[in-house]
């Protein structure tokens, strides 16, 4: 099982590396994307650092995919 500072450094991760590369991006699309619920917990965290953290990955990968063509703008499934 991960811990809340594993799963927010994997984010972190996700969202500096392989959405830098426009091929990762479709291929985490097409496995279904990120759903805004992988986010949740840390943006409702009482912890600043977590919800700073998590905001950023959530606007970087929304931002980046919008700014990388239409069809990658779906990379983050709002749930």
């Amino acid at each position: 099982m991960c811990t809340q500072a594993v799963r927010l450094r994997a984010g972190f991760a996700l969202a500096v590396f392989a959405f830098s590369n426009t091929a990762q991006q479709f291929a985490i699309r097409q496995a279904g994307g990120l759903g805004l619920s992988c986010f949740q917990t840390f943006l409702n965290s009482d912890d600043e650092i977590e919800r700073a953290t998590a905001a950023f990955q959530v606007s970087y990968l929304v931002f980046h995919a919008a700014v990388v063509s239409e069809a990658i703008s779906q990379i983050i499934v709002l749930s």
